[in-house]
C-alpha cells in the first residue's frame, strides 16, 4: 500500500489512474481559503476543508501540485494514457455576482515531455508553463461556471458550461483548442456524461415539456447520443431517461424512469431504440435492474438494482455472445430489437428495426456469487 500523502493539508483523494500508474485527484494544502466550502469539488473530501484544494498528479512516489488557473482551488478528475489531465479550477479570488463564487473553468494540463508542435493545443487562455507541464483554460460557453465530465486518449474533453448570464447550462465537447456547444433537445439545459475514443458523446438534455418537481430541472429530460454534430434523442421507457456510459462499439447504457426515480436500466446500440435490460437478463437474481452505469468494450455492464425487499445491490451483466462462451444460463440466441420504439416526444432520429443492430441476452450472475 502506498499512501500518496497530501500537499501539506489534512486530506487527499485519488480520482483516476491510467495504465502508466499515474494517479490524479485533489489534495489540500495549508493555505487558508475563504472559498473552501464553495468550490464545486469540495464534496470529494470526507470532511469539510478550510484550506486550498489543488489538483495533483502522482507518479513514482512524487505528488505534483498542478496549480490553478489563477484562483485558490483546482481538482484533477481524469488522466489519459498520454498523461494529459482534465479538471476544473477557479480563475481568481473575486466572487461573481451571479454565482457568489469566483469564475470556475475546465482545464486541460499537458505534460512537457510530449511534442505539441502541431498547434492542436494552442490557447490564448493559458495559465503558463510550469516545471513539468502547462495548464490550458478551456473557457466556457459564455458563463462563469464550467465542469469536466470526461477525457479520452485523443485529448477531447466533455462537460457542462453555463451560458451567458449563468441562468442555464449546456453540454460541451472541447477539442483542438475549441469548445463546441452540443445544444439540447429543444429545452433549456443539458450536460454530458461520457465519451468514447471516437469522440462520440452521451449525456442528458431537456425537451420543451414542463416537468414540475423534476430532480434535474423544470423540464422533461432524455438521454442523448451525439456524433459528428448530430444529437439523437434516445427516448425513454418511462417519463425521463439518463445516459451514463458508452464504449468503443457505440453501445450506450443508462436509466429510465419517473423524473428523479430510476426504474429501468437500458441499453442502446449506436443511438438505436433503447432496450430494457430487465427483458434481456436471464437467470439467477430477483433484482429489478434500475441503472446501467458502465459498459466495457466486451459489452459487460455494471450497474445498480433493487431486490424484492427494497435493498439496493450492485450487479454485473455478462453478454450471451461469442465473446463469452460457456456462460451458465445463456441460450446464445440472437433476438431482434422490438419493433415498437420507445416513447419519443420529439422528432429526432432513434433508428428503425431495419437499421438498428441486433440485441443480445445477458446473463445476470446469481446474488450468492456476485452481489453483496
Amino acid at each position: 500500500i502506498h499512501s500518496l500523502g497530501t500537499l501539506g493539508g489534512t486530506q487527499g483523494v485519488a480520482l483516476d489512474i491510467n495504465d502508466r500508474g499515474q494517479v490524479v485527484g485533489g489534495a489540500l494544502n495549508a493555505i487558508p481559503d475563504p472559498f473552501a466550502a464553495q468550490f464545486d469539488s469540495a464534496s470529494i473530501f470526507l470532511f469539510p476543508g478550510t484550506t486550498e484544494a489543488r489538483g495533483f498528479l502522482w507518479q513514482d512516489g512524487v505528488m505534483q501540485d498542478l496549480g490553478t488557473l489563477g484562483g485558490p482551488d483546482s481538482v484533477a478528475l481524469y488522466v489519459n494514457e498520454r498523461g494529459e489531465v482534465a479538471g476544473q479550477s477557479f480563475l481568481s479570488f473575486t466572487p461573481n455576482p451571479t454565482t457568489g463564487i469566483p469564475t470556475q473553468d475546465p482545464f486541460l494540463w499537458l505534460p512537457c515531455d510530449r511534442d505539441y508542435s502541431d498547434n492542436d493545443y494552442n490557447s490564448d487562455r493559458e495559465s503558463g508553463i510550469g516545471k513539468n507541464g502547462r495548464m490550458l483554460d478551456l473557457g466556457t460557453l459564455g458563463g462563469t461556471f464550467g465542469l469536466v465530465a470526461g477525457l479520452n486518449n485523443r485529448g477531447q474533453v466533455i462537460g457542462q458550461s453555463n451560458l451567458a448570464g449563468d441562468h442555464t447550462h449546456y453540454p460541451f465537447l472541447w477539442e483542438r483548442g475549441h469548445m463546441k456547444d452540443l445544444g439540447t433537445l429543444g429545452g433549456d439545459f443539458g450536460y454530458a456524461t461520457w465519451l468514447n475514443e471516437d469522440g462520440e458523446v452521451v449525456g442528458v438534455a431537456s425537451l420543451p415539456i414542463p416537468c414540475p418537481g423534476c430532480e434535474q430541472g423544470p423540464q422533461v429530460y432524455h438521454g442523448f447520443f451525439w456524433k459528428q454534430g448530430v444529437m439523437t434523442d434516445l427516448g425513454t421507457l418511462d417519463k425521463c431517461s439518463i445516459t451514463f456510459g458508452i464504449n468503443s462499439k457505440s453501445q450506450i447504457v443508462g436509466s429510465s424512469g419517473l423524473c428523479g426515480i430510476a426504474k429501468h436500466a437500458f441499453l442502446s446500440e449506436s443511438g438505436g431504440p433503447i432496450i430494457d435490460l430487465n427483458s434481456r437478463a436471464v437467470g439467477g437474481s430477483d433484482l429489478q435492474l434500475t441503472q446501467a452505469i458502465y459498459i466495457d468494450d466486451r459489452g459487460e455492464i455494471a450497474g445498480n438494482g433493487v431486490a424484492t425487499n427494497g435493498d439496493e445491490h450492485a450487479y454485473v451483466l455478462i453478454p450471451c455472445d461469442q465473446d463469452h462462451p460457456g456462460v451458465e444460463g445463456c441460450e446464445y440466441d440472437t433476438i431482434r430489437i422490438p419493433t415498437v420504439p420507445p416513447n419519443i416526444d420529439s422528432a429526432t432520429d432513434v433508428g428503425t428495426p431495419e437499421t438498428s443492430p441486433r440485441a443480445r441476452n445477458y446473463k445476470q450472475p446469481s446474488a450468492a456469487v456476485h452481489l453483496p
